[in-house]
């Protein structure tokens, strides 16, 4: 963030500037303190910190004398070893800036404030948040009284937004980053420290899934740090990072990963390997491969991942042993070790992270924390600890995000599997409705501006039908399957129907109609080139845009219950609805006019590799092909038999790979096919 004693600065080297007269001395200008204190911010706004080091270091031994231009030159010194990571030293440059003012000026000046302001921020970058808060509070009470329209007090908003967001306080830090914005505009602030503030904001939007909003913020942020900064400073590059991030979550790999290396690439050159900046590059970079690697399930991600995550906890540990970066980053690693199958060690890094952050406001670590033990211990059947830890995690949750976000829905479908597993009806009840009703209240304001590959992104990271199917009941599961299968498809088909009732809307749908025609035409002929990617993103912008209009309403999927499905259903005809959980297992909604059944089918290993099987057979038309769909027959379709009856007419309405399976010609163990039975 910029500095306002930068600002300040700024009238004073026009002057500083003519009183170069060039008089040399040993090899070198002599420059007034006041000049080289001017001369230390520029390298400090250009990342050029060593060698603004040493200047300020030269000019405080040649002038011992303790006034104001001194305390100066010890902040701008305690910056620029912040900006270098020596947390400790800068604590004691910044400490000393704090004596001489306090010392010199009245007890009201903005300057006392700011210098309380940065005092605060390398007790925060080492975890000490308490120490960190006592400054902040301190200066923000300075400010309020004696100037709230000031830089200062924007900047003091700024922080203290920083460390509730540390602390977990998500929607606490979100209201002062406005407020910092706010005041900030009403200053006219420079761009580099409104830059500061909307990326912050980007950041808390992104982690309640308003990935909107995150993109608009830090869209601005790039702009102006690109203007003011240049390309290749640091800042500039987190700007590219951030949207990087948003990039991952949308799944949009490839583009994602060529972003974050450059940016590595760029950061490692302007700050070099071993500094903060280096090692939340290398996170996102783990983070990348280990989402990929859930998605598509290639070893290579999880490996390289780990070799990311275990670089970046290298760098931590050296230049942030106590920052409670380092210990999210010894649970982020943890987590890969137990994706690798590493249980005792993964538990002994989660002992680890949480004895690091002993002392320190522990909300979002704990929360994690809390939901990996509650998994652990459910997986053992130690249900009661289970409980103890899913309570735990559910409480800090309701507390920070709330249940906006991704994290803390899946808490509340593990804590409704536990409450499950403990056979208590009523709790298992509350937990699945309670989950339905803040996942589709959140899908609602996800889909009111997102694109296609947004909704994509939320809706396969929320496993919705894990809970419901646990719990059993038939019509629950029946209401959900009907609405939330083919969801996606279906909002922007209803975004399309209602576009064409606006007429600004309509030029929208027509524009969106035109891009996807020529999307087709230049990926079936296998072009890959700026044009194909400049489409796409108009393509993706279009379809928010189509979205907003239409905010408050409830989306028409969402509304559906069985009942309405099952008049339509001809008489003694059934309705089977298949439907993939977790991507780990298959089951079947089955409807008549009067009646819903839920069949279980059970892992999707054993259907997955009867259906390979019948369509390699298939293909080359061998003996082993009647015993592979008799196979597929019996996994399929078999435990539906006694919940269709004796019903003769099928709407079959497949999910995941069973769309790949023809049901007509699947054979019964009499050597039938089916279509001769139904």
């Amino acid at each position: 963030e910029q500095n306002p004693l930068k600002v300040e600065l700024q009238a004073k080297k026009a002057i500083l500037h003519l009183l170069l007269l060039g008089s040399l001395v040993g090899g070198a200008f002599a420059q007034s303190r006041e000049e080289s204190n001017a001369r230390c911010w520029d390298l400090y706004e250009k990342a050029q910190y060593q060698q603004g080091l040493e200047l300020v270091q030269g000019s405080l031994e040649a002038n011992p004398t303790e006034d104001l231009v001194a305390a100066e030159s010890h902040h701008v010194m305690g910056e620029l070893l912040f900006g270098l990571a020596r947390y400790d030293d800068a604590i004691k440059a910044y400490t000393r800036a704090l004596e001489i003012r306090r010392a010199k000026l009245p007890g009201d000046d903005p300057l006392i404030a700011q210098t309380l302001v940065d005092l605060g921020l390398p007790h925060k970058k080492l975890g000490d948040f308490k120490k960190a808060r006592q400054f902040y509070d301190e200066a923000l009470a300075l400010a309020e009284k004696n100037f709230p329209k000031h830089a200062t007090t924007a900047r003091i908003h700024n922080n203290l937004g920083a460390l509730l967001d540390m602390e977990g306080f998500v929607r606490s830090a979100e209201k002062h980053y406005q407020k910092a914005l706010d005041l900030k505009r009403e200053l006219g602030e420079g761009p580099v420290s409104l830059a500061a503030t909307l990326s912050n904001l980007g950041e808390v939007s992104r982690r309640q899934e308003r990935l909107d909003k995150a993109t608009e913020y830090f869209s601005q942020a790039l702009k102006l740090r690109e203007k003011s900064l240049g390309p290749e400073h640091p800042d500039t590059l987190i700007s590219r990072q951030n949207l990087a991030v948003i990039q991952m979550s949308l799944g949009q790999w490839d583009t994602a990963k060529a972003s974050l290396e450059q940016c590595l690439e760029g950061t490692k050159k302007a700050v070099g390997l071993e500094h903060p900046k280096t090692a939340t590059l290398l996170a996102s970079l783990s983070v990348l491969h280990s989402r990929r690697y859930d998605e598509l399930k290639e070893k290579s991600d999880l490996e390289q991942s780990t070799v990311y995550r275990e670089e970046e906890l290298r760098i931590r540990r050296k230049v942030q042993p106590k920052s409670p970066l380092t210990s999210d980053s010894i649970l982020e690693l943890a987590l890969l070790r137990q994706k690798q199958g590493q249980q005792n060690e993964a538990v002994a890094l989660m002992s680890t992270a949480l004895h690091n952050r002993a002392g320190q406001s522990q909300s979002n670590l704990l929360a994690r924390l809390s939901y990996l033990m509650a998994d652990s211990c459910l997986s053992e059947g130690e249900l009661d600890d289970a409980l103890k830890h899913a309570r735990n995690s559910l409480t800090l949750y309701s507390h920070t995000t709330g249940f906006k976000s991704i994290s803390a829905l899946n808490a509340v479908i593990l804590y409704g599997r536990i409450q499950i597993a403990r056979q208590d009806k009523e709790k298992s009840w509350s937990a699945t409705s309670n989950f339905l009703r803040y996942y589709e209240e959140n899908v609602a304001e996800v889909f009111s501006f997102a694109s296609e590959s947004q909704r994509l992104g939320y809706v396969n990271n929320v496993p919705v039908y894990k809970l419901v199917s646990l719990y059993g009941n038939a019509p629950l599961m029946a209401r959900t399957v009907l609405r939330h299968k083919g969801l996606v498809l279906d909002s922007l088909l209803e975004d399309m129907d209602l576009a064409r009732m606006d007429p600004e809307s309509a030029t929208v749908a027509l524009r969106l109609q035109e891009i996807g025609e020529e999307l087709v035409r230049l990926e079936m002929a296998g072009e890959k080139s700026a044009r194909l990617t400049a489409l796409r993103q108009e393509f993706g912008e279009l379809q928010g845009k189509l979205a907003r209009p239409f905010a408050q309403r409830t989306r028409r999927a969402l509304q559906v219950e069985p009942w309405e499905v099952q008049k339509k259903i001809p008489q003694g005809a059934r309705l089977v609805e298949y439907v993939l959980i977790d991507n780990s297992e298959y089951g079947a909604v089955i409807l008549s006019r009067d009646d819903i059944r839920w069949v279980p089918l059970g892992p999707v290993t054993p259907i997955h590799s009867a259906l390979a099987d019948a369509r390699r057979s298939l293909k080359r038309f061998d003996r082993g092909l009647e015993s592979d769909l008799k196979r597929l027959y019996q996994l399929v379709w078999a435990p539906l038999v006694p919940a269709l009856g004796e019903s003769r007419r099928v709407i079959v309405s497949p999910d995941g790979r069973l769309n790949f399976v023809s049901f007509a010609t699947l054979l019964t163990p009499e050597g039938k096919f089916l279509i001769e039975d139904f």
